[in-house]
């Protein structure tokens, strides 16, 4: 996706050296045509060639500095993907703190440890993945109250 934005830009810029390149060698030329035995106006047109020949260089290496640093940050882009994401983990730790605070005093009123109750919430959290933090709370209730 990062490679779209890049190669217009790439484009352009080789299109605008070819241009640059065109325009010093029809001046060369054009020098050459009006050329009236000094120097001076064939010193001009080496100086137009050399001009366009650094302006052509420095194009491509700028295109081809902005395609590695494209395809250095899509890669990073993908690398960061397909990692798992940290939020759940964390969410996870603090599962006791999402649950409202009536079932929270309920359970704590029953287990007396936060770190107990929390870690029997990610254990039915486990089990059941998208259900509410307060139902895995009554869940936890339940069981606990049932010997289970």
């Amino acid at each position: 996706m990062a490679m779209l934005k890049i190669i217009p830009l790439i484009i352009s810029t080789v299109i605008t050296c070819i241009y640059l390149d065109d325009i010093a060698s029809a001046q060369f030329y054009s020098n050459l045509v009006v050329f009236d035995g000094g120097s001076s106006s064939n010193q001009q047109s080496n100086n137009d060639d050399y001009l366009s020949r650094i302006l052509l260089i420095a194009g491509l290496a700028s295109g081809a500095g902005l395609l590695g640093w494209g395809l250095s940050n899509y890669r990073q882009s993908l690398a960061t993907a397909s990692l798992p994401h940290k939020t759940n983990r964390n969410s996870r730790k603090i599962l006791i703190e999402r649950v409202s605070p009536r079932l929270r005093r309920k359970l704590l009123r029953l287990i007396n440890d936060p770190k107990t109750a929390n870690r029997l919430l990610m254990g039915i959290e486990k089990h059941h993945p998208h259900r509410n933090p307060d139902w895995i709370a009554e869940k936890v209730i339940y069981d606990f109250q049932r010997g289970r």
